[in-house]
């Protein structure tokens, strides 16, 4: 350490005794300097130069395509650094050894032993969540959407900035939520029919024990019941609609997947271009509800000016729900345009297919290991059919089945992580520091899915146990597939929950109605249950190979 000094010290002798002569000022020290290191680094490119002209042009682009890699990830690690909620004193959880990054019951059960009671970041491809216990839900779901939004969420992290929710949730929730949910009653066998059709369709004759790849086809038939009471026949029948109704949602899920392994950096390059097959199926189902739409908009505008308007916005069983009208007449004049009257029919199918086929996936899973299961539902549905018919209802009557429907969304929900909101303003809840605009927060809801306090036996598959629960005193409006609270996290809450649920299970009894009547269930070989697996995004994801056994009743 003395020599290093005592050799800088020379140096800085050396250098006073040759510059001090020249009298130099500070300003022109300096410059001089400049010019100096101008020069070596002139020198050294132009040896750069001699060596990049004699390398292999293989080896030299492959060294450039790996330092501009490198440049990125330290600019979006520092970027993120620099952004982190941790600034904001919000811990970060260290996944221990050997938890996968997309294990999120093993994730969220280290979170909840570590920060019981405060949130803490988990990351997902470049983003931070910042993860509330679920003591929180209700807090979280009172947030209205001008301050913490869903459909924020949804464009900032799955599309990446395509507005395919649009900006806002207000039109299309209230119908959905209200004048869709009034109506469903009026169409059950409408869509009953449908249904039947589909299942022939899909299932085929089945006279045998036939495989069938449940996920794939369980979405073909729902679109099928969906298709024709939300477009009309024509466009419901349509076999190029319906393909692009199934893969829509999946294209999408691919797109994720796909922009979701670059850094966060470039992902505004990437995305597009992942998702792109999305907004082609967007483009050619735009295309092809045009004439519909337009003919419902021109339908429209004349009953308005005749004072007919209130007939043409009633729902009949004999055609499609009128979702054009009902969405034009809680539309502002200026905003009653053709393209926007698409847009939002392309939400609903986009909504109504993937959901729907995800839940009925493990509930046909879970009936399909229990044929005493499937015998009691039977008896239950055939004592409320009427020459084969379902009652004109939301189908609350059949309570047991109802409550089957429950317990496998329990037990299989749609996603680990709920209450997905992008911060709009700064917001501070009772526990944690305050979130600045722009964050990510959402709420554990493997702990109100798998609590003892509030299940008991949460790991075990109870098919009554909500019809139990209904029994109780007090509790007869309570515990429906419908309801929303901490006991249904997947719907979401508040102002911001799922606006088509009672739509979505009046299409799941419908189905597993028909599916329970004409047809004998059993495991497909091994006699294994589906396997469970998450998206990157807390997400489960189907096995898309699990089959099970079907055959057609006799008579039925």
């Amino acid at each position: 350490m003395r020599d290093s000094l005592q050799f800088l010290a020379e140096q800085y002798s050396t250098f006073t005794d040759v510059f001090g002569a020249l009298r130099l000022t500070k300003s022109q020290l300096l410059l001089l300097s400049l010019r100096k290191l101008c020069h070596d680094i002139s020198f050294q490119w132009s040896d750069a130069k001699e060596i990049w002209q004699c390398s292999n042009p293989r080896i030299v682009y492959t060294i450039a395509a790996l330092a501009l890699l490198l440049t990125v990830y330290l600019f979006d690690w520092a970027f993120l650094s620099y952004t982190s909620l941790t600034r904001q004193g919000v811990p970060r959880l260290r996944r221990l050894k050997g938890i996968h990054r997309w294990d999120y019951e093993a994730i969220l059960q280290q979170g909840a032993r570590e920060y019981p009671d405060s949130p803490y970041i988990i990351s997902y491809s470049g983003y931070e969540y910042a993860v509330y216990p679920s003591k929180c839900f209700n807090e979280v779901q009172r947030l209205p959407e001008s301050t913490a939004s869903g459909v924020e969420w949804f464009t900032h992290v799955i599309t990446q900035g395509w507005r395919l929710l649009g900006t806002h949730s207000g039109v299309q929730h209230k119908t959905f939520a209200i004048d869709l949910a009034r109506a469903v009653p009026v169409q059950v066998h409408q869509r009953q029919k449908q249904t039947r059709s589909a299942f022939d369709a899909v299932f085929g004759p089945c006279t045998e024990w036939t495989s069938i790849r449940l996920f794939w086809n369980i979405q073909k038939i729902v679109a099928v019941t969906n298709a024709t009471s939300l477009t009309g026949a024509d466009l419901g029948t349509n076999p190029r609609w319906l393909t692009a109704v199934q893969f829509f949602p999946v294209s999408i899920m691919l797109g994720v997947y796909g922009s979701h392994t670059v850094p966060r950096i470039i992902r505004p390059l990437v995305s597009p271009v992942a998702l792109l097959p999305a907004r082609m199926f967007a483009k050619y189902m735009e295309v092809l509800l045009r004439p519909m739409a337009r003919h419902d908009l021109e339908e429209y505008e004349n009953a308005s000016r005749t004072g007919e308007k209130e007939k043409l916005v009633s729902a009949t069983s004999n055609k499609k729900f009128p979702i054009v009208a009902w969405l034009l007449s809680r539309m502002r004049p200026e905003h009653r345009t053709l393209d926007r009257i698409i847009h939002y029919l392309i939400v609903v199918a986009f909504m109504s297919t993937g959901t729907s086929a995800g839940a009925l996936y493990y509930t046909i899973g879970e009936l399909a290991s229990r044929p005493e299961l499937v015998s009691e539902l039977r008896e239950e549905i055939a004592s409320f059919m009427v020459d084969g018919n379902l009652p004109l209802s939301h189908l609350d009557e059949l309570k047991k089945l109802d409550s089957v429907m429950c317990e496998s969304a329990r037990l299989y929900p749609i996603s680990h992580l709920v209450l997905n909101r992008r911060l709009r303003k700064p917001v501070k809840l009772t526990v944690g520091p305050e979130m600045p605009a722009g964050s990510l927060i959402c709420v554990d809801a493997f702990h109100l899915t798998q609590s003892e306090d509030m299940w008991g036996n949460p790991t075990v598959f109870e098919p009554m146990r909500f019809l139990k629960l209904r029994e109780q005193p007090g509790n007869q409006g309570r515990y429906l597939f419908t309801s929303t609270g901490p006991e249904f996290p997947s719907w979401g809450d508040g102002p911001q929950a799922c606006p088509g649920r009672v739509f979505a299970a009046n299409t799941l009894k419908i189905i597993l109605a028909e599916l329970i009547m004409r047809y004998d269930l059993r495991l497909g070989t091994g006699g294994a249950m589906p396997k469970r697996s998450s998206m990157p995004n807390g997400s489960f994801a189907p096995d898309l190979r699990f089959e099970v056994m079907v055959k057609r009743r006799e008579n039925a």
